[in-house]
């Protein structure tokens, strides 16, 4: 996954663990860009790039903010950053959503099959005489 021209170790997001990790950190966010009423601007700067840098260090690491935004505060390349991240998380659970439903509809087509095969032949030779 890359990140502001910056390539960050690929999380599986159909771990159970990294699902929640990630949920949380997101809401996290979530809850503080809402969160800005009767803030300074330096405030809002302040804890909406503190929130994400959080948000991908929890995910990816402690460091991971200081290798994406090297020693920069800056809000608009913070928000530009997580923007990238949920485009990206987004893009692997269109994936893995496709994946998914490939492989079910393989179990179904498979089931449907041996269900076909088990109908008893008595049955049917009975179902057309009644006709």
């Amino acid at each position: 996954m890359i990140v502001n021209e910056v390539e960050l170790k690929d999380i599986d997001i159909y771990d159970l663990d990294t699902a929640e990790n990630y949920e949380n950190a997101i809401k996290k966010v979530s809850n503080e860009l809402g969160n800005q009423k009767d803030k300074t601007r330096t405030e809002i700067i302040r804890c909406t790039c503190t929130s994400i840098f959080e948000c991908f260090n929890s995910i990816f690491g402690d460091g991971t903010d200081k290798l994406i935004f090297g020693d920069k505060v800056n809000m608009m390349g913070a928000i530009n950053a997580f923007e990238e991240l949920i485009a990206s998380i987004k893009e692997l659970e269109e994936k893995g959503a496709e994946q998914i439903k490939r492989k079910s509809d393989k179990y179904k087509q498979q089931n449907n099959q041996q269900q076909h095969k088990n109908i008893n032949p008595r049955y049917r030779n009975n179902r057309k005489r009644r006709r």
